[in-house]
């Protein structure tokens, strides 16, 4: 993706990172296996030229997450940078796991290039002592330097989950002309209605 612009974050307007998704063959990472509401799930495979870095980091338990400094990792110009935050509150069992904890920006340089958190962020990952602890998934509409995240732990747990669903799809396929388009918030209604029947597969 380019980044083209940035439309900055104010009190009850929120930014946004404005730009394009370069859809080429060359530009593929990988595969998608599943398209849920905690994320998207599949299979990184890279790319020819090797032009992203990647970097083993350990996941954080939810328990391990604390009030107090972090880092999140996003780009606003083409380069992934670490800026600094802080973890203001932590709710291990919120009904809603995209609202697991909340996290301010209070790097400067982020403050002054996007206000803070702005739509475009969504996914960025948020390190604390040396490991990821989740994602940035909500901007505050009252406070752009703010939002929600939800815990690295959560979003592991979702992909077995989904991961269940693709393989359970693909086996009904044959079974009785059902097939799984990789959006786990539609296969969750099919499989509901049709729960009854997955003993057979």
């Amino acid at each position: 993706a380019r980044i083209l612009a940035i439309n900055k974050g104010s009190k009850g307007n929120p930014g946004e990172l404005a730009g394009y998704i370069c859809y080429d063959d060359r530009n593929i990472l990988g595969t998608i296996e599943a398209n849920s509401r905690n994320g998207i799930y599949g299979q990184f495979t890279g790319i020819a030229d090797d032009a992203i870095t990647l970097k083993k980091m350990p996941a954080a338990y939810k328990q391990e997450v604390k009030i107090g400094t972090a880092t999140i990792l996003c780009s606003t110009d083409g380069e992934v940078k670490e800026y600094d935050a802080e973890i203001r509150k932590i709710d291990l069992n919120h009904e809603d796991t995209n609202k697991s904890f909340v996290i301010k920006v209070t790097d400067k340089e982020l403050l002054e290039a996007t206000g803070g958190i702005v739509q475009g962020l969504s996914g960025s990952p948020v390190i604390q002592n040396g490991k990821i602890i989740g994602a940035v998934t909500h901007v505050f509409v009252q406070d752009a330097s703010s939002g929600y995240g939800i815990f690295i732990e959560n979003m592991l747990k979702n992909r077995i989950k989904c991961g269940s669903f693709h393989i359970a799809f693909q086996k009904m396929n044959a079974y009785n002309g059902l097939q799984y388009d990789g959006n786990a918030e539609r296969a969750i209604g099919v499989w509901k209605s049709i729960s009854g029947r997955l003993s057979d597969i």
